[in-house]
């Protein structure tokens, strides 16, 4: 991207690769740009980003960011529909109905399956790392009846632990775990990870999300009380909690690193105009101790997201990658849009070989379940890294087209 200043002070930009990190570039805060004579380097690897580019239009409306854990850069960051930014004044962008120019990266969705791990952190946290649950089909928390999704014929999951309770996916496992815990711990944990508040890049629509809990605006209306059964939504990443894909994408790699917090960075450094070269001190990372995790603490939450993609009866082995050992949660919420419910199916997770290390998440918006879209789609992402250079792109058209399965 070339910028430019006009005297007044406003932003000139020109794109001329088109549609490649369109949203990213386009969304980019002026503090973040160069000024006369500067040049500016992202950390957005353009192999990456081209890979996510090309996997994406599969998909009619979604996001994708993948970063490297090691270091918290973000190597790519992609939505569709995608536009032309040197043409974002066109009315038609928006009038339309997917809305293009929305940076979906950026934007919030419920995060349904995919916070299990917070909540799982959060029992181990105090202590809970030995919690057990036998799961029949169903659990009951005063008059609101939770179900898990095995519940049918021979009823639930049976006994399980914690690595089992991620690995299948059980919500009754995480019922219960949630109203151990309480939604204290819940919500704590999930902030000191970086949920409800936005992840410091340098964009200008990052949303914050929401962290639910009974302190959180507009959970409870007049003469309501916080509940068991309350918490046990919560704990299942449903009710009111709200996350970006790029909080997802850290936490990802958290999960990944399993000792401290990994915040994203976007700016790798600034060239002065005499030459000399800037880097911006990287972010802080918060020891996962804080919360009173060890590694060691962590190793189940690592185990169950490589049981999800690689064991019998894991609901992400479409995320399988070859040459890689990947570890994922999947999820599937409904959200609202336009005024009527829709599904949101997502993927987060890790994938690390020899030589290489990446973290992602992965949304679709209008898909059957994040195990036979977002799973595959992440899969596809990583697998083709490499195959493409960095050239102009067209905008990938959208559509409200349901997406029933990706191979």
């Amino acid at each position: 991207m070339e910028v430019g200043w006009n005297p007044d002070g406003s932003v000139v930009r020109k794109f001329p690769l088109k549609a490649f990190a369109a949203h990213l570039l386009s969304d980019l805060r002026s503090d973040a740009l160069p000024r006369d004579g500067e040049t500016v380097f992202l950390t957005i690897d353009a192999r990456v980003q081209m890979a996510t580019e090309k996997a994406l239009r599969a998909v009619p409306r979604g996001c994708a960011v993948v970063v490297d854990p090691r270091t918290g850069d973000v190597l790519a960051m992609a939505s569709v529909p995608s536009f032309d930014p040197g043409k974002a004044d066109d009315p038609n962008l928006s009038s339309d109905e997917t809305h293009p120019l929305n940076n979906r990266a950026a934007a919030t969705y419920p995060p349904g399956a995919l916070y299990l791990p917070v909540t799982l952190l959060a029992g181990i946290s105090p202590g809970l790392d030995s919690f057990e649950h036998t799961c029949t089909g169903s659990r009951r928390f005063g008059d609101k009846v939770m179900r898990c999704w095995k519940n049918g014929e021979g009823g639930g999951h049976g006994p399980q632990i914690l690595a089992d309770g991620l690995k299948n996916s059980c919500n009754t496992f995480f019922c219960d775990l949630g109203v151990a815990v309480g939604p204290q711990k819940i919500v704590e944990t999930a902030e000191v990870l970086g949920l409800g508040r936005p992840g410091g890049l340098p964009l200008k629509t990052e949303a914050s999300g929401n962290t639910g809990g009974p302190n959180s605006p507009a959970v409870l209306g007049p003469g309501e009380t916080w509940t068991d059964a309350r918490t046990a939504t919560m704990a299942l990443g449903l009710g009111s909690l709200m996350v970006t894909p790029i909080q997802m994408a850290s936490l990802a790699a958290t999960l990944a690193d399993g000792q401290a917090v990994c915040p994203l960075r976007l700016i790798d450094r600034v060239v002065k105009a005499n030459g000399t070269t800037v880097r911006p001190e990287p972010p802080g990372r918060t020891s996962l101790e804080k919360l009173g995790l060890s590694r060691d603490k962590v190793r189940p939450v690592r185990a169950g997201l490589l049981a999800s993609v690689n064991g019998a009866g894991g609901n992400a082995q479409k995320g399988r990658i070859s040459g890689f050992s990947v570890g994922g949660r999947t999820g599937t919420a409904q959200f609202w849009r336009r005024g009527e419910k829709e599904r949101v199916a997502a993927f987060l997770g890790f994938a690390e070989s020899e030589d290489r290390s990446y973290a992602f998440s992965v949304f679709v918006e209008g898909a059957k379940s994040g195990g036979a879209v977002a799973a595959p789609l992440a899969a596809r992402i990583l697998s083709s890294i490499g195959e493409f250079g960095p050239a102009p792109l067209e905008p990938a058209k959208g559509s409200s087209v349901f997406v029933e399965t990706l191979e």
